[in-house]
């Protein structure tokens, strides 16, 4: 499991007006709660929040949060990061204290691998419909990523959540019947032949008929009044 380091500063001021100032300078505000305790306000360097966050997955890896001024670090897990829609730029972290000697649950990403025959011989459409399952387990236990090897899959064909291969001391939350995978049949475009051409081209008629005979009739109403 891995583990990072972050420091971070406490936050005098709180607000909106506050946190768009600091935001200007290039720092994001933040909180952290958990275990019983008060929450803090927090900012941490927006430049070092996202070289953490290139590292790998933030959802399931614990943060050593070094808050200036204390001397122990303290274990986190990220639970949100809220992001400007339109640009992307952050606004807001969340850290949760955690203990590891108590269970968490947080969602582990799934890695496919292989390609599927389905897809290879033929023509079928790899969708993956989960990208994370949720897991529960001790924070140090928490794995990486789940591989899940999709070459055999066939057009039709699915992985289940129930087919992930099984890891020690974790338990999967999700519902072991949910979809991760499977392989669609290849949409066919359908060209009418001539002759459908011609039978829906004379449907039609009626209606334009029936249309172009209305405007006459409005036309010559008109000329009587």
């Amino acid at each position: 499991m891995a583990e990072l380091k972050l420091l971070v500063k406490m936050r005098e001021k709180k607000g909106k007006e506050a946190a768009k100032k600091i935001r200007n300078k290039g720092v994001i505000p933040g909180v952290l709660y958990g275990l019983g305790e008060a929450n803090l306000p927090l900012q941490v360097e927006e430049k070092e929040l996202l070289a953490l966050l290139k590292k790998g997955s933030w959802e399931n890896t614990i943060i050593d949060l070094k808050i200036e001024g204390e001397k122990r670090p303290k274990k986190t897990l990220i639970r949100e990061i809220q992001t400007d829609p339109l640009t992307d730029r952050l606004l807001h972290v969340d850290f949760l204290q955690i203990s590891l000697t108590e269970k968490v649950r947080v969602p582990v990403p799934v890695i496919l691998t292989g390609e599927p025959v389905g897809v290879k011989s033929e023509g079928g459409i790899l969708e993956q419909l989960l990208h994370s399952v949720e897991v529960e387990c001790l924070p140090r236990d928490i794995p990486e990523n789940f591989i899940l090897d999709v070459s055999g899959l066939k057009i039709g064909e699915s992985i289940h959540i129930l087919n992930l291969p099984q890891k020690d001391k974790i338990s999967i939350i999700t519902e072991p019947e949910q979809s991760i995978v499977t392989v669609l049949a290849p949409t066919v475009e359908t060209v009418p032949t001539p002759e459908e051409a011609v039978a829906e081209a004379v449907l039609k008629e009626p209606e334009v008929i029936t249309k172009e005979r209305k405007k006459e009739e409005a036309v010559e109403e008109g000329e009587k009044e």
